[in-house]
């Protein structure tokens, strides 16, 4: 197997969008509802959805940055350890 050829700048690109995407997505303020009824249940309850869809959707982003870093980090060492077996 002749190896993998990654290139760092399209992934460095990739982790930049991601790590900007949070910001075209503000959150908003969730607005007090006022009432009672199986209406009102629900609109609490999707309300909670988007919050929680949100939230893993933040943690998604980060986690995949940090092991896109790891990607990058851990080929470079791979390949410098290469360059000096073949040395």
């Amino acid at each position: 197997m002749s190896g993998l050829e990654l290139e760092y700048g399209s992934i460095r690109e990739c982790i930049n969008g991601l790590q900007k995407l949070p910001a075209s997505y503000p959150t908003a303020e969730r607005a007090t509802l006022r009432g009672e009824g199986q209406n009102i249940t629900e609109l609490e309850q999707t309300a909670d959805l988007y919050d929680s869809f949100y939230e893993a959707a933040g943690i998604l982003m980060e986690s995949t940055s940090k092991y896109l870093d790891c990607v990058i980090r851990d080929f470079k060492e791979a390949d410098k350890k290469n360059i000096e077996i073949s040395v």
